[in-house]
């Protein structure tokens, strides 16, 4: 009696069905980091969805009317509330704002968003700042105010454990300047572990060695 075999299609599927749960990581099984709707603001943030905000350094105190109907924080409150280490802004930040989000990752992800960054009135003497800050510290800084607004996009990779992501902008040298940064098309995407590459690569072996064996036949 001969023995049973599987027919190409069903050895092509089967082998495609391991590559893609191989490749596969869903983002609830990476871990939890919401949308910004699931982030806390401190000062002058408005979020308009999950992928979307404005954050502003207006403040009612300085006569300027903040957007979401709170002011924009000094420094020395800005730090604690996006859970910075003190100290982290530097020493030319006056008052500022953003989001900030705490997240158990199980496995690593991207994070990735596009950024706009104008100003009321530019003065070369008042660069206001955007920045991102990870795990307390400042991370990177996204651009200076100019004359006419600036963006860009960014991205970052989180590794597996426990993280804090903050996303703000502070005045420089004064508090009498209103600055804005616009946070869009935010996305979290699972990456995958190097162990997940292995298998893939296996996979990708083993069709290569079928194809070789029909080709000798």
């Amino acid at each position: 009696m001969k023995r049973p075999t599987m027919t190409t299609m069903t050895r092509t599927l089967v082998l495609l069905a391991g590559l893609a749960a191989a490749g596969a990581t869903p983002l609830a099984q990476a871990g939890t980091l919401p949308g910004l709707t699931g982030w806390t603001t401190a000062g002058d943030v408005l979020v308009g969805s999950d992928s979307a905000a404005l954050i502003t350094t207006a403040a009612i105190d300085s006569g300027e009317t903040p957007i979401s109907g709170r002011s924009a924080l000094l420094f020395d409150a800005l730090e604690p509330a996006l859970q910075l280490n003190p100290g982290a802004l530097p020493g030319d930040s006056y008052e500022g704002s953003g989001l900030v989000v705490q997240a158990d990752l199980a496995a690593p992800v991207r994070v990735s968003f596009q950024w706009t960054l104008s100003t009321d009135s530019y003065d070369a003497g008042y660069l206001d700042r955007g920045f991102v800050a990870v795990d307390g510290q400042l991370f990177a800084t996204l651009g200076e105010v100019a004359a006419s607004p600036v963006g860009g996009s960014f991205s970052l990779l989180l590794g597996a454990g426990s993280h804090t992501l903050a996303l703000g902008l502070f005045d420089v040298n004064a508090t009498d300047l209103v600055s804005r940064l616009s946070i869009s098309q935010l996305s979290v995407s699972a990456v995958p572990e190097p162990g997940t590459y292995a298998l893939m690569l296996g996979g990708l072996a083993a069709v290569a060695a079928v194809a070789r064996r029909r080709a000798q036949r």
